[in-house]
């Protein structure tokens, strides 16, 4: 699927995941007895197949989280593909036999044998001839008759063997790879490059069988699964990056820590469950971001690194009075207030791993005294045979300066992509990712312009063949 923009436009293509283990299955499973993945090492979206793209109806993504005060959600994607062809069917797969190939040179016609005629957009796999060049997996038929099918090719030869040929994206013996654990990857390609916005799982798929059959396609990202793995990890002396990397090696996970290097603080065993929890009590009280990235990289981003403080470059910038082309003009934008963030007082309870507790309460006194106290209750798991005595007390503290000033923030900036000139396409795949710093302008009819300096907390896409809309949640970056 292509942007309708001329020669600016990223083709977006949607990968099926295709080198799964088990016939399409990803099951990562931790074994406490071997220690390690029982269906071994295997790295998902390394063998990809892309979907036909004319077949892509419509792609909506989420990544990252609403607020940065609020739980870690894994991010999702929509996928709407017209099912006119029977691909995205897997219950109505149909397997034909395959009595002769021949190929010219472009394409490869094969002969075969069904009550049941191919049909022209059907994808196929073909198997069990004798002559490997006509074996071919999720090719495309071009052209079809009761009695022979075409698919694109550039092999010269023939072939007399008996084989088969299985419709849709399933394995030769018949077995759906479209079904829950699927990777599903979605990219776009622009200027020979292609960026990927999203790495995921399939989770759910729906069927409609009316006069324009769709398949809507129902994915998570790879927190969803940290989500569903339970380990007994350890994190007594390690700091909060050391703690997450251990969680995610405990749990036969992929992925590489990014941020500040140094420890904040030193953790004590914070209660054991599924990784995914483990990982959200050490990214609540340090205020820092975990996420996965567009390539299905689990990523931890601190507070060292995410504190408010110098702002740097921004990755972009988005104004609603685009004055050079590389500037983004976006064309809806919510500012908040801070009051519904506000807390300025926290009492946090520390738990040592003896099971005894160390209650704290810290404030932040020049907003108590502006904006009268606003508390909140936490639970916190600090302790650490080289930790500084103040570390419990200084982190308290922490929290509770975070959101002590209410000040005005750009809550989500909206704009269409159609018409980017090629320096704005650059900027935007090279750079629209969580974290990342951007700039927003806003000139308000009754004033002088204003700045907003963030770092990004959600990204949304909605992509049709005509539109490319996307939508940026922001946390204060200063």
């Amino acid at each position: 699927m292509a942007l309708y923009d001329g020669t600016n436009a990223p083709v977006i293509t949607a990968y099926i995941d295709t080198g799964n283990r088990n016939q399409g299955k990803f099951i990562l499973n931790y074994s406490l007895l071997g220690g390690t993945d029982t269906l071994g090492s295997y790295v998902p979206f390394t063998t990809l197949t892309a979907m036909n793209t004319t077949e892509v109806k419509r792609v909506s993504i989420r990544r990252g989280r609403t607020r940065e005060d609020q739980d870690i959600q894994p991010g999702d994607l929509t996928l709407v593909m017209d099912n006119t062809s029977g691909n995205y069917d897997p219950e109505f797969s149909q397997t034909v036999t395959v009595t002769a190939a021949s190929g010219n040179g472009s394409v490869i016609t094969y002969t075969y044998y069904s009550t049941t005629p191919l049909k022209a957009g059907m994808v196929v796999t073909i198997y069990g001839l004798s002559n490997a060049n006509f074996n071919l997996t999720y090719a495309t038929i071009i052209a079809a008759t009761s009695t022979t099918f075409q698919v694109s090719n550039s092999y010269f030869g023939t072939n007399s063997s008996t084989g088969a040929a299985i419709t849709g994206y399933t394995t030769t013996t018949g077995s759906a790879m479209l079904i829950q654990g699927t990777g599903i990857r979605i990219t776009a390609k622009w200027s020979g490059v292609e960026y990927p916005l999203y790495s995921g799982f399939i989770e759910q798929m729906d069927k409609d069988l009316s006069l324009e059959p769709t398949v809507t396609i129902t994915c998570v990202d790879g927190l969803s699964k940290l989500g569903k793995m339970f380990v007994k990890t350890d994190t007594d002396t390690l700091g909060d990056r050391d703690a997450i990397a251990k969680i995610l090696t405990d749990a036969g996970w992929y992925g590489t820590l990014a941020g500040n290097s140094s420890n904040y603080y030193y953790l004590n065993r914070i209660p054991k469950g599924n990784a995914l929890e483990m990982i959200s009590q050490i990214a609540l009280q340090e205020m820092g971001m975990f996420w996965v990235d567009d390539s299905n990289v689990a990523t931890w981003l601190n507070y060292g690194s995410f504190a408010p403080g110098t702002f740097g470059s921004p990755a972009f910038t988005l104004s609603d009075q685009r004055t050079t082309s590389d500037e983004i003009e976006y064309d809806d934008i919510s500012i908040i207030g801070g009051e519904k963030y506000l807390i300025n007082t926290v009492t946090a309870t520390n738990t040592f791993s003896d099971d005894s507790t160390q209650v704290i309460t810290k404030f932040n006194s020049t907003s108590v005294g502006r904006f009268g106290p606003v508390a909140k209750e936490m639970d916190i798991y600090i302790a650490g045979t080289n930790l500084q005595p103040t570390a419990p007390a200084d982190a308290t503290q922490a929290l509770a300066d975070q959101f002590a000033s209410p000040a005005y923030r750009v809550d989500e900036v909206s704009f269409e992509c159609v018409g980017f000139s090629s320096s704005l396409w650059y900027n935007f795949l090279n750079a629209c990712e969580l974290s990342y710093r951007v700039t927003v302008k806003r000139t308000p009819i009754y004033g002088t312009q204003l700045t907003y300096n963030g770092r990004i907390q959600q990204i949304k896409h909605d992509i049709t063949p005509d539109t490319w809309r996307t939508s940026l949640t922001l946390s204060p970056a200063t």
